[in-house]
C-alpha cells in the first residue's frame, strides 16, 4: 500500500510517547494485539495478550541463558515475560522516550543482570556481529520504513543457526474503496509504513538471510481484540488528557472498522538465520 506520508523513527517513537497507556489500558497491560482459541473463548485481552507472547517465545527455540533481541519492545511487558519463562538475557529497543522508562521501570531487581532495554532504531542497532541467539518482533515490522534493512540487520546481529519470529499484521489482498480509506487512516494515525502481503514477507526475508520454517496467518484468531480495544479506548478517552483524547476516541472508531475487513490478517512467521 503506498502512502503520501513516510512516518520516521522520530513520528512512530512521538506517537507511542502519546498512545503507549491508552494502548496498554485497552490491552490488558501490554502493547500488543491478543489470541483467542474461537469466537466462544471467553478469554479476558490480558489473557489473549499473554497468549500471543507465549507463541512467540514457543518459536524462539532457545536453551536458557541464551540472548534475545526484543525488536521494539513497547513497555517491556512482553520481554520481561519471555525472559523470565525460558530463562535468558534479552535485550529490548525502542524508539520511544515514554516506552523506554516505563520498560526500565518494570525490570525488579531480580531481572537486572539479564534485561535491558534500550533506546535504539533497529536499522542501525549498533551491536556486534552474532550478538543475539534468537530475536523477536512483535508488530514493529509494519512501522519501519526499509523493512529489509532491518531484516539484514537483524541477520548480522543474530548468529547463523538463531530464529526470528515475527508477528505483525498482514494484507492478505489488495485493497480498494471503502476500505482503502479506512486502512490509510488507521495506518496515519498509528504511524504505520505499510502492512506487508505474504509475498512481500517471503521475500524480503529469503533476500536478507532468513530461511522461513513457518508462516501462519492466524487473523481469525487475533480479530476479537480490535472490537474489545475499541470498547476499551472509548471508556479511557472520557479521562484521557486532552492531547490525546480526540486521537483516542478517533482511533476507536478506526480499530472497530478494521475488526470487519477480511483483507486483514495477522501473520506468525519463524525463520532462521541461514
Amino acid at each position: 500500500m503506498s502512502r503520501i506520508h513516510v512516518p520516521t523513527p522520530h513520528d512512530v517513537g512521538g506517537m507511542y510517547d502519546r498512545l503507549t497507556d491508552v494502548l496498554a489500558e485497552s490491552l490488558g497491560g501490554s502493547v500488543h494485539v491478543g489470541y483467542w482459541d474461537d469466537a466462544a473463548d471467553p478469554a479476558s485481552v490480558a489473557r489473549a495478550t499473554e497468549r500471543l507472547t507465549d507463541l512467540v517465545a514457543d518459536r524462539l527455540a532457545i536453551a536458557p541463558g541464551g540472548h534475545i533481541l526484543d525488536v521494539g519492545c513497547g513497555n517491556g511487558k512482553p520481554g520481561l515475560h519471555i525472559a523470565r519463562r525460558l530463562d535468558v538475557r534479552l535485550t529490548g529497543i525502542t524508539v520511544s522516550t515514554h516506552q523506554l522508562g516505563l520498560a526500565r521501570a518494570a525490570v525488579h531487581t531480580s531481572d537486572q543482570d539479564r534485561v535491558e532495554f534500550r533506546l535504539a532504531d533497529a536499522t542501525h542497532s549498533h551491536f556486534a556481529p552474532d550478538t543475539f541467539d534468537a530475536a523477536f518482533a512483535i508488530e514493529s515490522l509494519l512501522h519501519m520504513t526499509e523493512r529489509t534493512t532491518v531484516l539484514t540487520e537483524l541477520a548480522r546481529v543474530v548468529r547463523p543457526g538463531g530464529r526470528l519470529v515475527v508477528a505483525d499484521v498482514l494484507l492478505r489482498r489488495p485493497i480498494e474503496g471503502d476500505t482503502r480509506t479506512v486502512v490509510d487512516a488507521i495506518t496515519r494515525l498509528f504511524e504505520v509504513v505499510s502492512v506487508a502481503t505474504e509475498q512481500e514477507y517471503r521475500t524480503q526475508l529469503g533476500e536478507t538471510g532468513w530461511d522461513i520454517r513457518e508462516f501462519v496467518d492466524i487473523g481469525e484468531n487475533v480479530r476479537p481484540v480490535y472490537r474489545r480495544m475499541a470498547t476499551a479506548m472509548r471508556d479511557l478517552a472520557a479521562s484521557a488528557p486532552d492531547d490525546v483524547r480526540q486521537q483516542t476516541l478517533a482511533g476507536a472508531d478506526l480499530v472497530e472498522a478494521f475488526a470487519s475487513l477480511p483483507e486483514i490478517g495477522y501473520v506468525l512467521i519463524t525463520a532462521r538465520r541461514k
